[in-house]
């Protein structure tokens, strides 16, 4: 019975280690404000007049990366806000949005 119950005890222990140092990156946190600027100077480029209200995701591969965003009117002259997938490059370390498209 006593051998059962550090049985017991080591197993517990083992799998808290591994749950504490999974390899998975869910639940990391990725800084936004990069991505924000990005999406600044890609509305900005096209006269768009939006701005990033909040990001829902953000999924960083290397040098590529995807975000899903609120967007807004840039001004604050309504409250709707609109969901948009944004495509991103890095290029010379910084973040750079190629394209964009509308989410339902």
């Amino acid at each position: 019975m006593k051998k059962l119950i550090i049985a017991c005890i080591f197993v517990s222990i083992l799998v808290s280690l591994i749950s504490a140092c999974g390899g998975s990156k869910e639940g990391s946190t990725v800084n936004p404000a990069p991505f924000e600027a990005a999406i600044k100077n890609y509305c900005k480029d096209r006269n768009m007049g939006m701005q990033v209200a909040s990001f829902e995701k953000i999924d960083v591969k290397d040098n590529d990366a995807t975000a899903i965003c609120k967007m807004e009117i840039a001004d604050g002259t309504y409250g709707l806000k609109v969901t948009w997938l944004f495509t991103f490059k890095k290029e010379n370390d910084k973040w750079k949005a190629v394209s964009q498209e509308t989410r339902k």
